[in-house]
């Protein structure tokens, strides 16, 4: 069976990080958006939900941690709309900054 756009979406994250590969650097800047949420009026794309972006800021931190390479973060992208509320678009940017939390607490 084709995987859905989100299993896809993940398994492009799992491949960008992995092409990064084991290679040290002295921080990681990660830009956290939101905007891929099928529910953005802007870039949205369907099968892309709360619970895939919850395992892609999973994967970021954790590889991260795993490496042992300091992250910085900005909450971007992800836009109100006809679709999305502002409590809705902060509850997705929760999801990175509790998966930063976890991880990196895990990780000290």
């Amino acid at each position: 069976p084709r995987a859905t756009l989100g299993a896809r979406y993940l398994i492009a994250c799992r491949q960008a990080l992995d092409a990064v590969g084991d290679r040290r650097g002295d921080l990681c800047l990660y830009n956290a958006g939101m905007d891929p949420h099928e529910d953005c009026d802007i870039g949205g794309a369907a099968g892309i939900n709360e619970e895939i972006l919850r395992e892609r800021e999973h994967l970021v931190f954790e590889w991260c941690v795993s490496r042992e390479i300091p992250v910085a973060f900005v909450l971007a992208g992800g836009y109100t709309g006809a679709r999305m509320s502002e409590s809705e678009l902060v509850d997705l940017h929760l999801l990175t900054v509790d998966a930063a939390r976890r991880l990196c607490k895990k990780g000290r």
